[in-house]
């Protein structure tokens, strides 16, 4: 009847779309250092594929008052984290988690992980990024050598998602994610530790983005001032 019933999928959720194409924030590069997914070419793929669902086809909602239009069942499927929040707090029984689906320019499907100890990144940031990264793995996650410290991972994982996070799991549930997550190398996204970075997204990428700006030219604008806020952290 020409009447929009129900958004198909909703991915105005910018920085969770990013990861489905195999991109983060901010990412380590080895000897390269911090780079900015926002800077890769597979970026310029993903935004522009955004800009087309909104603007051009018009089949999925701009990323303004996403959160809301899940919850009053105008999207079908969120691509975001929040499935804990809409079973507990909004009793919506009959959502389900599932993998997000994965990009063309998807090289390898990772679980995208923060790294939260990049907030205090500026007080150590004299050390080489492969160096804290090591240093943080080891003593802050999971140690064997420690068995003290060392949990084991299904115990680990139960403990975060399930009593720490109240994802609300089945049995059969949780060891499926148990097993994806074993499965999939991490990816690190460590743009959490990047305080003016995120101002630049926040405050006019993500913005340009939403209104349909073409992504080559956002990037032609910002890409310089992004890439000082992150040399700016690290002191170059």
């Amino acid at each position: 009847d020409g009447v929009l019933d129900q958004w198909g999928f909703n991915c105005g959720r910018l920085k969770q779309l990013m990861n489905t194409n195999g991109l983060v924030g901010l990412e380590l590069k080895g000897t390269d250092g911090f780079m900015s997914g926002y800077m890769d070419p597979r970026a310029y793929n993903t935004f522009n594929f955004y800009r087309d669902l909104v603007y051009v086809y018009k089949v999925t909602p701009p990323g303004t008052n996403i959160f809301t239009e899940f919850i009053k069942s105008n999207v079908a499927v969120d691509i975001g984290n929040n499935m804990a929040s809409y079973k507990i707090s909004f009793n919506m029984n009959n959502v389900k988690a599932a993998p997000a689906p994965v990009g063309p320019d998807v090289r390898e499907e990772y679980n995208v992980s923060p790294w939260t100890q990049c907030y205090s990144l500026s007080a150590i940031s004299d050390f080489k990024p492969e160096e804290v990264t090591a240093v943080y793995r080891y003593s802050v996650w999971n140690n064997p050598d420690d068995p003290e410290a060392y949990i084991d991972d299904f115990t680990s994982f139960t403990s975060f998602f399930v009593n720490s996070q109240k994802f609300p799991f089945t049995e059969e549930e949780q060891q499926f994610w148990f097993d994806w997550l074993t499965k999939h190398p991490i990816l690190l996204e460590y743009a959490d530790g990047f305080t003016d970075m995120n101002a630049v997204l926040n405050t006019k990428i993500i913005p340009a983005i939403n209104a349909g700006n073409y992504y080559s030219s956002i990037i032609d604008t910002y890409g310089p001032e992004l890439q000082t806020s992150i040399d700016r952290v690290l002191k170059k």
